[in-house]
């Protein structure tokens, strides 16, 4: 068919026009994209907060075991924690005005078989974050005990923890299986990072903002690693503090590609007995510890670090008795937006306790 006039008459301007956007196509076709991923970290800014310290009890939590905090987006304080025994679950509770609500319970035996079909004889280990209007939680449902098999589940929620859809179990790209550690660090791409363990061997796995998991990262150490925290220092710089079989002193891996490779870094200082710490950054850029001092269980402190978690300083020591009369377990630390700390942690007997205090606190000012 013919050209029409005007058109036969354009075409030689318009073939030059056509090669070189075909060009410019295919060039930019070749330049490497990146989708390395991004922290999201604010810059260190001083606290004018004055010292204080606060605290209360989490109701009907007195079974309490690993526990995780978040903060929703309008500001309240979201906790999850796992119940042990003949009916294993996950119990889930929101900070109102009036003080703690009484738990409900998000995850149990039935609900992760209803939708996984697979059999667990006991839940735990769950990570709660706050993104937006949704909330994420991933727990470990162990088909044996809790050193043996562990799939991580996870499920949501987009109305702030009043229902969750049904638990959907992830693909960790291991026979055994891994058990998640808190806290979960935002990306800045909307996706999540996430520490985990399985048996001795710890992992980092990058989720897309969709849930897919895109990346996993092994964690180097020599012996079998009983726990880990990480946390993000920069955009691009992350810092995991391990607490291994070979030395109660921490051993630090570095990351200064958001989690994609990990480096042995300097050993810590600090040491610390065979028992779960936590571990926050302040909005001052400093770290914050909270954990049992190695050949103390019968105490919980906090340290201080100023240089990435290489070296330590006691800060406070916030719960102590004679060895056997009381024990204080499973912290779980939140820099809220605010500036200030949120600290829970279990104590026997007497359930959940929750703490709140400030920088200028833990400086040792009065509160």
């Amino acid at each position: 068919m013919p050209l029409p006039d005007t058109l036969r008459r354009l075409a030689p301007r318009l073939l030059p026009l056509l090669a070189c956007a075909l060009a410019l196509t295919a060039a930019l076709s070749r330049i490497p994209t990146s989708d390395a991923p991004h922290w999201l970290v604010d810059a260190p800014q001083e606290s004018a907060l004055p010292p204080a310290l606060h605290g209360e009890r989490i109701p009907e939590s007195q079974d309490a075991e690993s526990a995780s905090l978040t903060q929703l987006a309008d500001g309240r304080l979201a906790a999850a924690w796992s119940l042990p025994g003949e009916q294993p679950a996950i119990a889930f509770s929101i900070l109102e005005r009036n003080g703690w609500q009484a738990p409900g319970l998000i995850a149990n035996r039935e609900s992760t078989a209803g939708s996984t079909f697979a059999f667990s004889r006991r839940i735990d280990a769950p990570v709660l974050h706050a993104e937006g209007g949704w909330l994420h939680l991933w727990y470990a449902a162990h088909a044996v005990d809790a050193r043996a098999l562990a799939e991580m589940h996870h499920l949501e929620s987009t109305d702030s923890g009043k229902r969750w859809q049904p638990p959907r179990r992830l693909n960790t790209g291991t026979p055994s299986g891994y058990r998640p550690v808190a806290p979960a660090l935002p990306l800045a791409d909307g996706g999540l990072g996430l520490s985990g363990l399985s048996g001795g061997d710890a992992a980092w796995f990058r989720f897309s903002p969709s849930g897919q998991l895109l990346e996993k990262s092994r964690l180097a150490s020599d012996t079998d690693v009983h726990h880990l925290a990480v946390t993000a220092l920069s955009p691009t710089r992350a810092l995991a503090l391990l607490r291994a079989d070979a030395t109660p002193h921490l051993q630090r891996q570095i990351s200064d590609n958001a989690g994609l490779a990990w480096q042995a870094g300097e050993t810590s200082d600090l040491a610390l007995a065979r028992a779960p710490f936590a571990l926050t950054r302040l909005q001052d850029g400093r770290l914050l510890l909270a954990g049992h001092p190695a050949g103390d269980s019968a105490t919980l402190a906090l340290w201080l670090s100023a240089d990435d978690g290489v070296h330590w300083q006691a800060a406070r020591t916030l719960s102590q008795a004679a060895e056997g009369a009381s024990d204080f377990a499973f912290p779980a630390l939140l820099t809220a937006r605010d500036g200030r700390v949120h600290l829970i942690y279990r104590e026997r007997g007497q359930g959940l306790r929750h703490l709140v205090f400030t920088p200028a606190w833990l400086r040792g000012e009065a509160a």
